[in-house]
């Protein structure tokens, strides 16, 4: 009975001895007790392989564990790596539409504020010549308008050309020209809005009142169309490219309509910002205008009416 009971105790403690948890002197007599008693030891050799077993399997758990956090943290590496390129990806494309979108509203932003100025202005002439050219008629017609503006006084003219040699675009094959000339020149008064007409070729005049008011700075918006360059120039439709011509340097503005074949420009030098050019191609046509602006040009007798003592009158009454 005394010897059953030593064999409980030394089994009791058996998990701690396995563990190294005993003390020195316990170990010892447990070890003296095992040397005499093949149960113990049987019993010993049991729970050593299954704590063995356990520690296998629980590292077996720890590895598998530790595998699926690798794989998990690999994952998670490969996802954030991606992430970042996705964000510096998108970081440099918002970047470069931004940047463009700046550059290019720098620039229609100056050539808007230059016609500003230019509306202010008391004295200045303004010069166009355009070319039509129809591709199915085989045809082509050239004119320009010349304005006179001082201190409220307009002249107007207009003159059919037989010269082209100032467009830049070779038109030669076609080479029909309107034979009789309408050539109108025309005088108005911002102050009182009277009008006089007259009819250069055929020597006829006639007198009136303008139906609709042009007021200081108006004939820019007619002739070059700055008012839309905050509406239909928008930035991210527009093109900007830079051009060299006859030693001058130009931002060509273009957009397309239609097909890619249809196309307008706009040719800004870079110097003055005045626009110089404008080209219009669409799918049957070809136009062309050539502009000038001259400041403080105009005379006094610019504006005077002349003698139309030789002019026959055909004021409608």
């Amino acid at each position: 009975m005394n010897e059953q009971l030593k064999c409980c105790i030394v089994q009791d403690l058996l998990p701690s001895y396995i563990e190294k948890l005993t003390s020195s002197e316990t170990k010892e007599a447990i070890e003296a007790h095992m040397k005499n008693c093949q149960k113990c030891r049987k019993q010993y050799s049991l729970m050593k392989n299954i704590n063995k077993r356990k520690d296998i399997h629980e590292n077996e758990e720890e590895n598998i564990e530790y595998n699926h956090l690798k794989k998990y943290n690999k994952k998670m590496s490969c996802i954030k790596i991606t992430m970042s390129i996705i964000i510096i990806f998108i970081f440099i494309i918002i970047s470069i539409i931004t940047g463009n979108y700046m550059y290019k509203r720098s620039i229609l932003n100056r050539i808007y504020n230059n016609y500003a100025e230019l509306k202010s202005l008391d004295n200045y002439i303004i010069m166009r010549k355009t070319l039509d050219v129809y591709y199915n008629k085989n045809e082509m017609g050239a004119s320009s308008i010349k304005y006179y503006y001082k201190d409220g006084k307009i002249k107007k003219e207009v003159r059919e050309l037989s010269n082209i040699e100032g467009f830049k675009k070779d038109i030669s094959q076609y080479s029909q020209i309107k034979d009789t000339p309408n050539d109108i020149t025309e005088y108005y008064d911002i102050n009182n809005n009277k009008t006089v007409t007259i009819y250069d070729s055929r020597k006829e005049y006639s007198e009136g009142t303008q139906q609709f008011n042009t007021n200081k700075g108006e004939l820019f918006d007619i002739q070059f169309d700055t008012e839309n360059f905050n509406i239909w120039f928008i930035p991210y439709i527009i093109q900007i490219k830079n051009q060299k011509y006859n030693d001058m340097e130009y931002y060509i503005l273009q957009y397309n309509f239609g097909n890619n074949s249809e196309y307008k420009q706009i040719w800004v030098n870079k110097k003055t910002l005045n626009i110089e050019r404008a080209i219009e191609v669409g799918e049957k046509y070809y136009r062309e205008s050539i502009y000038e602006i001259i400041k403080d040009a105009t005379t006094d007798n610019d504006l005077l009416i002349p003698s139309l003592e030789d002019y026959k009158n055909v004021t409608e009454k």
